[in-house]
């Protein structure tokens, strides 16, 4: 999901940063915590850049950083 949502919409939308943020939720799930953690961080900095920092989206990314 994350590659065709990154070929339709471009790097730059918000919707591949929703993407990676839930792509991070299941490595989580799955114990894959280096993996979750690097995409959490860029999904946090998109969401962050896209939304301002007060928004859910960022605040949900930040709780799956904190683990």
């Amino acid at each position: 999901m994350l590659d065709l949502d990154r070929r339709l919409m471009g790097e730059a939308h918000p919707n591949v940063a929703l993407s990676m943020m839930n792509l991070a939720n299941l490595l989580q799930d799955k114990d894959d915590l280096p993996a979750a953690e690097r995409l959490y961080t860029e999904a946090h900095t998109r969401l962050t850049i896209a939304f301002g920092p007060e928004h859910p989206y960022v605040a949900r990314c930040a709780s799956g950083l904190a683990g």
